[in-house]
């Protein structure tokens, strides 16, 4: 069950550093 969660906010970490990156590609 640890792991599951790990996975998941790993994601959703990466996801939001993405999302970071895009709107600084987007305002740039």
């Amino acid at each position: 069950m640890r792991t599951v969660t790990f996975v998941g906010v790993s994601f959703l970490v990466e996801s939001f550093q993405i999302a970071l990156v895009a709107k600084r590609l987007m305002f740039s």
